[in-house]
């Protein structure tokens, strides 16, 4: 997935990082920790809400009610993936409140996520 392209639904695996946008509009960053023929079982990296997607990128079922769609943006770079799987595993094992605090580089790559998220948003509209 380091190629700068967008992977294809049938090509996710455990372990990638995918970007989805909420029905508000939101951004999220997405650990994949599951996958089926036909579904891929994911969590929010920020909070671990959990979110199943069919492979047509729709979600099937969120533990937050809201529904999500995949969206095809370029996957992380080398240097980013171990930053947000450090906030997953942050997220993941956190037994206090103040193990929930992103250090500065955690927050811009959060930031980067959302700004490239909102591209791909705009960009859509644009067409």
């Amino acid at each position: 997935m380091g190629n700068g392209k967008a992977i294809s639904l049938s090509d996710v695996k455990v372990g990638d990082l995918i970007f989805g946008l909420s029905e508000d509009g939101s951004p999220k960053l997405l650990y994949v920790y599951r996958t089926y023929p036909d579904r891929v079982l994911t969590r929010l990296v920020t909070s671990q809400t959990k979110y199943s997607f069919g492979r047509n990128g729709l979600s099937l079922q969120t533990w937050d009610g809201k529904s999500c769609r995949i969206v095809p943006v370029a996957p992380l770079t080398v240097e980013e993936r171990p930053v947000a799987l450090g906030v997953d595993e942050k997220m993941r094992s956190a037994k206090e409140l103040v193990d929930l605090r992103l250090s500065p580089t955690e927050v811009h790559l959060l930031s980067k996520v959302a700004r490239r998220i909102q591209e791909y948003v705009r960009e859509q509209q644009g067409r």
